[in-house]
């Protein structure tokens, strides 16, 4: 989309000193529309992937707990925290270890997913169960068959498997144990 410049404006709009700037520039100017580009783990697609992903391979029976899903959502984000998330889980801790973040781009692709019926949410005694339904367990085939589609976000899960929820409680605590 192509602007012409204005030749006058409204001599209440502009100072003199602008205006006279703005008389010297004789060119017009280009505006172009550019999408801004976003990673792929702020993407809402990404991270329902990840979801369907995790509900398949670390949950019990396509179940977890919010707050696990929450953690596995920290963990699988990108190298760096795969492997603290990784040294963590082996008792590792370190003092500088970042704490489990909590995203809410997370909970917005959650509700995108109970939206699309691919997962269900119940309010327990202990908290949040999130569950894969039959749209969701059918999606997590498709993401199954295709080798170069979220390779790196497989392979975690597959290193992670099943974690109890006294580890997710254990990761979320301040204290280290050194």
């Amino acid at each position: 989309m192509v602007a012409p410049l204005p030749t006058k404006l409204s001599p209440m709009s502009l100072e003199p000193k602008n205006q006279k700037l703005l008389d010297s520039i004789r060119a017009n100017f280009l505006f172009r529309l550019r999408p801004d580009s976003l990673p792929p783990d702020m993407r809402p697609e990404w991270r329902i992937a990840v979801l369907i992903l995790a509900l398949n391979k670390c949950g019990y029976g396509g179940k977890m707990t919010l707050k696990k899903a929450h953690v596995v959502n920290w963990g699988v984000r990108d190298q760096s925290t795969r492997e603290t998330f990784l040294r963590m889980m082996s008792g590792n801790r370190q003092l500088e270890d970042v704490v489990v973040r909590f995203d809410p781009a997370f909970n917005r692709a959650l509700d995108f997913a109970a939206g699309e019926k691919l997962v269900s949410m119940e309010k327990k005694t202990t908290g949040l169960v999130i569950e894969l339904l039959d749209a969701g367990r059918k999606l997590g085939e498709v993401l199954d068959k295709f080798d170069d589609c979220l390779k790196n976000e497989r392979e975690f899960f597959e290193t992670v498997k099943k974690i109890p929820e006294a580890k997710i409680e254990e990761l979320l605590e301040w204290e280290t144990k050194s």
